[in-house]
Formats: structure tokens, sequence, C-alpha cells
């Protein structure tokens, strides 16, 4: 299963109570986040049981909204999660949750609890956060209504994202391989196939930390970053399928227009390994930021005792910084220090800026 961020909501309490049938429900407000259940019965299917909308035709019409979202089965000669998270994003500035879960009544036949509101309130950070939420219902009772969210409670738990950074140092290899194919096809959509459960939320963590700055600098993509940790198809007949989706095997006869990482598949080095590694190891280490160019950078030193640092591409010195001695050795360690041997000294750099002349000892 999943492991998330969530730590502290087991002590938090949210407006998730059911109303009792002759209950009226709150009047709608946009601000507010709301809640839908699905669940298998004979006569419907797979469809809305239980929900906080106040006005019968937003339920019909976030009916037709999820139909395609809530499901959860097997792919071909495998066994679905025990559960699944998705974030969906549409193009109303609207945003849904969902957690899928196998109630084990049989394949497809599965239940799932839905946040519905505003992309201001329900964003990435606050998707990955719920993940460990102690909310999410896996059955409900007879009754219909669910009380609407106050957006408050999401603004509380906003921060606890953070706390997936750690998960992610256990996934850097599987993280710069994903990496540097997104910056071969920076604005294309994502499949990714053979990644372990407990990794999978971590490396949409990960992505977006390490690679939303550079792709708004570079090339002026701002990704969604919507993500389903389980699918079991990809094509392009799915309407709003979220930008990262992961797959257990490969589907067959599908017409795709994404990019598809298989890790299972031997390890290829791609022409962008090094920038992912070093986008990675900024994020994760505090080590120095990546240009706004993809160029990697070139260092020479000197007897006069200085360390130039140069642009290949525009042939151009972009930085120096003097030390004391001359300089014998220079080397850019993985994690993106900056080691320097001067006479008889060993220094290390770290660049602390990204503006020139901003080295530190």
């Amino acid at each position: 299963g999943h492991t998330g961020p969530v730590t502290a909501l087991a002590a938090m309490h949210c407006d998730v109570r059911l109303l009792g049938k002759d209950t009226v429900p709150e009047p709608q407000t946009d601000n507010l986040v709301h809640q839908a259940f699905f669940g298998w019965s004979r006569d419907a299917g797979l469809s809305i049981m239980a929900n906080s909308f106040a006005i019968e035709s937003e339920t019909q019409r976030w009916q037709r909204r999820l139909q395609e979202h809530v499901r959860l089965q097997p792919g071909p000669g495998t066994e679905s999660p025990g559960h699944a998270l998705s974030y969906i994003e549409f193009e109303d500035g609207t945003a849904a949750v969902v957690r899928r879960v196998d109630t084990g009544v049989s394949p497809g036949r599965n239940s799932a609890h839905v946040l519905i509101g505003s992309t201001a309130v329900l964003d990435v950070p606050v998707a990955l956060a719920l993940a460990n939420w102690e909310g999410w219902r896996a059955k409900i009772d007879s009754m219909p209504w669910l009380a609407p969210v106050s957006p408050a409670f999401f603004s509380d738990i906003a921060h606890e994202f953070q706390l997936m950074q750690e998960q992610v140092r256990h996934c850097q290899s599987e993280l710069i391989i994903v990496l540097a194919r997104i910056l071969e096809r920076p604005g294309a959509p994502l499949s990714i196939i053979g990644c372990p459960d407990e990794y999978r939320l971590p490396v949409v963590w990960g992505l977006r930390a390490a690679a939303d700055g550079y792709l708004r600098q570079q090339f002026g993509i701002a990704r969604r970053w919507s993500f389903s940790t389980y699918e079991v198809r990809h094509d392009v007949f799915i309407e709003n399928l979220p930008e990262i989706v992961f797959l257990p095997v490969k589907p067959q006869l599908d017409v795709v227009v994404r990019t598809v990482i298989d890790l299972d598949e031997p390890e290829t080095v791609s022409r962008n390994t090094s920038l992912a590694e070093r986008l990675v190891a900024s994020m994760l280490n505090g080590s120095p930021p990546v240009s706004s160019d993809s160029t990697p950078l070139v260092f020479s030193g000197g007897a006069d005792g200085t360390v130039r640092v140069w642009d290949p591409v525009a042939h151009r010195q972009l930085d120096r910084i003097d030390v004391a001695g001359p300089v014998s050795s220079i080397e850019v360690t993985r994690d993106g220090y900056l080691v320097v041997v001067a006479g008889d000294h060993v220094i290390t750099f770290r660049h602390v800026e990204a503006v020139r002349g901003k080295w530190r000892a």
C-alpha cells in the first residue's frame, strides 16, 4: 500500500459527519469542498450513493465527470491494489481527489470517496497531504447526505506534504530516470510502468519539487502535476486523465500521446540524465541551483590562484573564485559541491544563490 506524509492528521478532526435523512444540507458555497461517495448497486452500477451537494444537477454532473475515474480493476495478469489515490484537475478550475478502495465484492465493484472543490483549495500539495487522511471512507450507511468540508481544514494540512521529502530520498534513482524523460518532452503527459507502490506518491512529490521552477523558467511550461497512483488504461479516449499515471503493465493496442517509461526495462542513460541529477540534488541537498539554461557549467583553475566558471556554449566567463594558491585539481561532486585543491589546501564550495559571485567555502 501507499505510505503518505500525514502523521499529524490522526489528531485532527474534519467535518465528515453523516447527516440524518430529514436534515436539510447546508447551502452550496463555492469555496466549500464537497464530498461524494461512489458504491456499487445492482440497479445503478458504480454510482454516487451519498454526497454533500444541495442541488441534484451537481450530483449528476459529477457522476458523469468522474465515472471513468472511480473504478478499481486489475490489469492483464495483475491484481488491483487495495487502494489508489488520484488528483484530477478540470478546465473550469475545479479538482477532485479520489480514493478508490477494493472492497472485495468483485473486480470493478469497488467503492470510491471523492473530495471536490476549487483548485485554489484542492491543489497538488493538499492531495499528497491527504494520502493518509483518516477521514477517507471505504463504506457508507444508507443515509444519502455527507457534509461539506471547510477550506480551512485543507489550509491547515497543506504543509504536511513536506514530510514526504525524506521518502523521496529512497527513490532517487527512479526519480532521476523519470525526470530525464520529462526533460525530453517537457509538456507531455507521463505514464510510468513498474514503479513500486510505496514510491509512487514520493515520485510525484519529487518531480514537482525538482522540476516545476526549472520548466517554467526554461520552457515557459506550467505543468499541473495531477496524478493517479493506479490506472490500467492511458489512452486518448479517457477524458481528464491526470498528467502522471502509474500502470502495472503496458496496455495493449492503446492510442497514446504520452511519454511512457517502463522502469522494469534496462536503464539507458538519457542525454538529460546529468541535468536530472543536478535538479534532484538541488532539491534534496540544497546544492547549486540549476541555471535557466540546461548547459552544464565548465570550471577551470590556474597558477594565479583563481577558479573560473564558464558557459561553454556562449564561450563566456560567468564567475571567478579567488583561492589561496595555485589550483591543481577541480572536481564537481554528484551532490553538487565544488572541490578545489589549491596549494596545500582542499577547499569545498557550495553555490548559495543562483546569481553570479555567490560561492561560499
